[in-house]
């Protein structure tokens, strides 16, 4: 998928106005971190959009939850900034249409 494209799916579902990236506030309030794994074993996954149509996942490092939404917005703007060398390049950003997953980073 080129950068285009994606940005142009992050439009469709609000993670971005007229092709520029949105305030880290406003991720927020589109981000639904899940938790999977328990006590020391957590990890979260950033699902912005809708799931059966347009969905971005966002997977950052073993850390709590706000840091995971801080990390994630970091990821997004990535897209923004560099039209190759991007989060979604490196595997840190997926993208699919058949909903959340139980596989890591297997969204599509």
């Amino acid at each position: 998928m080129t950068t285009a494209q994606l940005k142009e799916k992050m439009e469709l579902i609000g993670l971005s106005v007229n092709n520029k990236p949105i305030s880290f506030s406003k991720f927020k309030e589109r981000a639904d971190a899940h938790q999977y794994g328990s006590r020391g074993n957590k990890i979260y996954i950033v699902y912005c959009g809708l799931p059966k149509e347009n969905l971005f996942g966002f997977y950052p490092p073993k850390t709590t939850k706000q840091e995971s939404l801080q990390i994630a917005y970091q990821y997004y703007l990535s897209v923004f900034e560099s039209e190759h060398n991007n989060e979604f390049t490196y595997g840190n950003i997926a993208w699919g249409q058949n909903g959340y997953t139980l596989s890591y980073r297997k969204l599509s």
